[in-house]
C-alpha cells in the first residue's frame, strides 16, 4: 500500500487511530509494521522526514512505532542487542 495523497493519508490515520489502541495479535503487528514501512517510504519520497520534522507522517509513524514496541515488549520478548551502561 502506497499512500498517494493527503486524503488517503488522512483516511489511513483515521482508520488506525480508531482501530488501534493496542496490538494484541501477530497479524495486527505484521500489518502495522508494513504500514509503518510504507509511511516511511512515502514520507522519505516527499521529503517529510527531515530532522526535527513534525507532520502527519512523523506523528503517525511515531504512534504506530510505540504500539509495535509495546507489542514486542509484551509478546515477542525482543531484547535490546546492547545496553548502554556508561552514563
Amino acid at each position: 500500500m502506497i499512500i498517494a495523497n493527503k486524503e488517503i493519508l488522512a483516511d489511513f490515520v483515521e482508520k488506525h487511530s480508531r482501530a488501534m489502541e493496542k496490538i494484541t495479535t501477530r497479524e495486527q503487528y505484521d500489518g502495522i509494521k508494513q504500514d509503518v514501512e510504507n509511511l516511511i517510504a512515502e514520507a522519505t519520497q516527499k521529503g517529510m522526514l527531515e530532522p526535527d520534522a513534525v507532520n502527519e507522517y512523523t506523528s503517525k509513524i511515531s504512534e504506530l512505532s510505540r504500539l509495535m514496541s509495546d507489542y514486542e515488549d509484551n509478546y515477542l520478548n525482543i531484547m535490546p542487542t546492547q545496553q548502554d551502561t556508561a552514563h
